[in-house]
């Protein structure tokens, strides 16, 4: 596996990394802010703003394919042989060759959505006042009844859950996508990421928090880290979690107590790390 990870600035650079410790850039050859990126085993396909798809078959060449839409797509995820985007006014957009894309109806959400992915066999699509959806090919969404009305940003599955985190702190779960549990944590300092490896779940925050838990319910605050940065994302390969966020920070952790700083050649705000291909 790979991992991805895209800075917030419009230079439409990715950095690259085999193992988590040394990263390269990409260069994409546009002007775009990059939000995420997705890989179906052949093609890479980055989500943008201003309504825009980038796309290559070898992270060298990239074509971008323009929606008509100018909302920004903050994700992007693949499963079952169909990409799904999604982003800003509730949009939902799929395609099975990453050239044709439609526009799905989410239920009349006007809101944001900040995360997509496909787990366990199903798309779902978190966001804005609490918005989840899931679907199961992409093309019909339904929405789920969240916890709370909190925003909702990243998902990951496991521990047989699905675990959202949330602003203020909150963290909500669901055994089948539907059905969601609020969970107590100590204290209401914003969640940005959360991931699931190593058989623990991996929250990471503003002012450098991050949290951790074994089944998603019972959650510990991990401290000495010596993190001060807001983190903005964390991913997991094999028995490595891999954390950004502002000015460039990237930090390595084997078990989610101990972290290294690890260099990331930029100092732009990196938005989201991703593990994307194989």
């Amino acid at each position: 596996d790979r991992l991805y990870a895209e800075k917030d600035s419009v230079t439409g650079v990715i950095i690259t990394s085999a193992d988590g410790t040394a990263w390269t850039q990409v260069t994409t050859a546009s002007n775009l802010y990059l939000r995420d990126i997705a890989w179906d085993g052949t093609t890479y396909v980055a989500s943008a703003d201003a309504g825009d798809i980038l796309k290559s078959t070898n992270l060298s060449s990239w074509t971008r394919v323009d929606l008509p839409s100018f909302s920004v797509h903050y994700a992007i995820a693949t499963g079952g042989g169909t990409f799904a985007a999604v982003g800003s006014g509730g949009e939902i957009w799929t395609s099975t060759d990453t050239t044709t894309w439609v526009s799905r109806n989410s239920n009349g959400a006007f809101w944001r959505f900040g995360d997509v992915q496909f787990l366990n066999n199903q798309f779902i699509a978190v966001g804005a006042q609490g918005s989840i959806y899931t679907s199961a090919n992409g093309n019909a969404w339904t929405r789920a009844t969240a916890a709370n009305g909190s925003w909702a940003h990243s998902v990951p599955f496991g521990a047989g859950l699905y675990v959202v985190r949330t602003d203020f702190g909150d963290i909500v779960t669901s055994p089948n996508g539907v059905t969601w549990t609020n969970r107590t944590v100590a204290d209401n300092v914003d969640n940005n990421g959360v991931t699931y490896g190593n058989s623990r779940f991996i929250v990471v925050g503003s002012a450098g928090k991050i949290r951790s838990s074994t089944d998603g319910i019972t959650w510990t605050n991990v401290t000495g880290t010596g993190i001060t940065v807001n983190l903005r994302s964390v991913a997991a390969r094999g028995n490595t979690f891999v954390a950004t966020g502002d000015s460039g920070k990237i930090y390595s952790s084997a078990d989610g107590q101990t972290w290294t700083e690890l260099t990331s050649g930029t100092t732009q705000r990196l938005w989201r790390v991703r593990v994307v291909d194989g």
